[in-house]
């Protein structure tokens, strides 16, 4: 057998190249992924929900502290009522948004609006009706290998395709929606009871990394929006902070804004909050007059969240 013929420094110099390609494509999207990342280091709850065009939505619900998916399917045929946009069919609301090509996101926050609950992510597929680990599994993978469109980068697919096989998986069933009298049948006309929802949500969607911390937080609603406020206190009750004070403002203010007593002791709780809403950066000035540690100025530019 002839001896392999050595192989010519300028294709072994051209193969390096490549490899040397590859390997600063790699570590880009590692660094990329890593400063956007949602999910990747933190120990809170992560939700995200999964739609499509079928009009079906699951919402999928990671708890760090317990070491628990809850998975919650909602029919498309179910009405909202919305601040922003009034009442609709849950299953309309991805194609509504893909007019702006904003279906994910306008689903994603339509979602977080009437739940009361953080939903940082979404994930765009062929089956949004996601009833098993094997179905979730499939559509992060989807996600990491670039089928699935989605805010979550794929290091943060990768980090919840890590969590689901030691998790304990929970399915919240419409049966059990209905018997729970979170979701209600008139008529032929499916709609769901605020209510009940807010009793459903905060029994099993509680974060325990927020509420551990135990800080106080009044809320003044300064939109002039009869309702906005207590909306507003529902959602941080749901989050895990103890809301202490509800009251009316005195002048109409159109940004919302986050007062703490102490900056740098509270950085954390008051960072995410501003991450999760957008509000501008938290100031720092005397919060007694409230007896909270925390206190959220709400605007009319909250009505966008509900």
């Amino acid at each position: 057998m002839e001896a392999r013929k050595a192989e010519k420094p300028e294709y072994r110099g051209l193969k390096l190249v490549v490899w040397a390609v590859l390997i600063l494509v790699a570590l880009g999207w590692g660094v990329k992924d890593y400063r956007t990342s949602q999910v990747f280091g933190t120990d809170k709850r992560y939700s995200l929900i999964i739609t499509g065009e079928s009009g079906e939505t699951t919402l999928v619900s990671f708890d760090p502290t317990e070491k628990r998916i809850l998975s919650l399917s909602y029919p498309s045929e179910l009405l909202v009522k919305s601040r922003s946009v009034g009442e609709y069919q849950l299953g309309s609301l991805y194609k509504l948004g893909e007019y702006e090509r904003e279906g994910g996101e306008v689903a994603r926050r339509k979602i977080q609006g009437f739940m009361r609950i953080p939903v940082q992510g979404y994930l765009i597929t062929g089956n949004s009706n996601v009833k098993s680990r094997s179905l979730l599994t499939r559509a992060l993978w989807g996600r990491v290998g670039g089928r699935n469109k989605s805010n979550l980068s794929r290091l943060d697919a990768l980090t919840l395709l890590s969590r689901i096989n030691i998790y304990t998986w929970k399915e919240a069933t419409q049966d059990e929606l209905i018997r729970a009298g979170v979701l209600t049948q008139t008529d032929g006309i499916m709609r769901f009871h605020p209510e009940r929802l807010q009793e459903y949500v905060g029994s099993r969607l509680f974060d325990w990394q927020v509420g551990v911390a135990g800080l106080t937080v009044a809320v003044v609603n300064n939109s002039g929006i009869d309702g906005l406020g207590g909306d507003i206190a529902d959602f941080l009750t749901n989050l895990g902070f103890d809301v202490v004070a509800v009251r009316s403002g005195t002048e109409q203010k159109e940004v919302s804004r986050v007062v703490t007593s102490d900056s740098k002791k509270y950085r954390r709780e008051v960072d995410y909050l501003q991450n999760l809403f957008g509000w501008p950066e938290a100031e720092e000035a005397d919060t007694q007059d409230y007896r909270a540690e925390i206190v959220v100025y709400v605007g009319v530019d909250a009505v966008k969240l509900f």
